[in-house]
């Protein structure tokens, strides 16, 4: 539900729910509805984007998954990791990004037909380390410049 953030938000604001309802960020879907997240600055507008509309504590979720058709394809078909047009070094720069820390990532990927194979979940587990190093190496580059940061906890 929700090609952007801001159907997004609107759906949230029709519910009239508060903060029971949240949202999950799903890595395919938000390629395919040609939303680049491939590099630091990218992976940054998007979650800024996201606290603005939505707000970061609405995050419950990451759904995890490389994509089988370009950016902004704009249908929902699932790739293992590394075997879409996604790839891994830009799945790393979102998915490591310190503001996602605490929140759950589902891998959601094919598998060889029966869902993720133990490799893919291994594949997982270093992409996210990856870009946890990518950012924590940025760090010293970055403090103080305002960037975003979880308010709140996920559930």
């Amino acid at each position: 539900m929700g090609r952007d953030f801001g159907e997004l938000a609107s759906i949230l604001a029709a519910l009239d729910a508060g903060d029971r309802v949240g949202v999950c960020l799903d890595t395919q879907h938000l390629w395919a509805s040609g939303v680049d997240f491939g590099g630091p600055e990218e992976a940054e507008a998007v979650l800024d984007e996201l606290e603005e509309r939505i707000g970061l504590a609405r995050l419950r979720c990451v759904h995890l998954n490389d994509s089988a058709v370009p950016r902004g394809a704009n249908r929902d078909r699932h790739a293992n990791l590394g075997q879409g047009s996604i790839g891994e070094e830009r799945l790393a720069w979102l998915v490591g990004h310190p503001a996602l820390a605490r929140v759950p990532a589902v891998l959601e990927v094919p598998g060889e037909g029966q869902g993720p194979t133990a490799e893919q979940v291994a594949l997982a587990k270093a992409v996210v380390r990856e870009g946890q190093a990518r950012w924590a190496a940025r760090r010293p580059a970055t403090r103080g410049r305002g960037g975003i940061e979880a308010k709140g906890g996920a559930a």
